[in-house]
């Protein structure tokens, strides 16, 4: 219930700061632990906003970022 609840407040876009300090942790183990869900939610805002419906169509640079535009 703690992951699932920390993992929502980041999606809801509560202060990492304020969140670690309410749950009596630190700001590098949220990242540490849930900024792996945080990326997978900005990677499915900005396919969205890049008109891209399906993430299979995304298409990756050498360094493994997706290429969203141009």
């Amino acid at each position: 219930m703690r992951g699932f609840h920390i993992t929502m407040s980041l999606r809801e876009g509560i202060d990492a700061r304020k969140l670690a300090k309410s749950l009596g942790t630190s700001v590098r183990m949220i990242d540490q632990t849930y900024d792996d869900f945080q990326t997978e939610a900005e990677m499915d805002e900005l396919t969205r906003r890049a008109g891209i419906a399906e993430i299979s169509k995304v298409k990756w640079d050498d360094n493994d970022y997706p290429i969203l535009r141009g």
